[in-house]
């Protein structure tokens, strides 16, 4: 897997659900435990309407996901997690997670999809990367 897909949970059972889904879909995956943080990963070079699916999969369980970690009284204090995780790709390739506190993730995904998260946490990234300097009034309007 050279180039990959990254799906981020903090409960095993969401995450296996994922895999179940990408089973049936017929797409090689693989899944890593790091300090709690279960990833996720499929190679990005498969057909849109299979990765539609798949995202479409990943919202539903992203919702799953954030009742879990809002509703901590219903877990063991173990698997508590206080954040919730959007990745992001370097311009260096490397991807990265940026952790949101559930309460502005809740709130920020009233008005967003996963989706437009997701773009703005990586337009984030590449401005602390390359950042413009001066007024935004006389500042580029947008990248090359």
């Amino acid at each position: 897997m050279d180039n990959t897909l990254d799906y981020i949970f903090f409960h095993q059972q969401v995450a296996d659900k994922l895999c179940t889904f990408l089973d049936k879909q017929g797409v090689a995956h693989k899944l890593t435990d790091t300090n709690n943080v279960i990833t996720v990963s499929h190679d990005d070079d498969l057909d849109d309407a299979v990765l539609e699916k798949i995202e479409a999969c990943y919202d539903d369980l992203f919702d799953e996901e954030s009742r879990l970690v809002n509703t901590p009284e219903k877990l063991d204090a173990d698997h508590e997690r206080d954040v919730v995780g959007v990745g992001v790709e370097l311009s260096d390739g490397r991807i990265i997670q940026i952790r949101l506190a559930p309460e502005l993730t809740r709130r920020l995904l009233t008005v967003l999809s996963t989706e437009e998260l997701r773009e703005m946490a990586n337009e984030i990234a590449l401005q602390a990367e390359n950042p413009i300097d001066g007024p935004l009034c006389k500042g580029e309007k947008s990248r090359a």
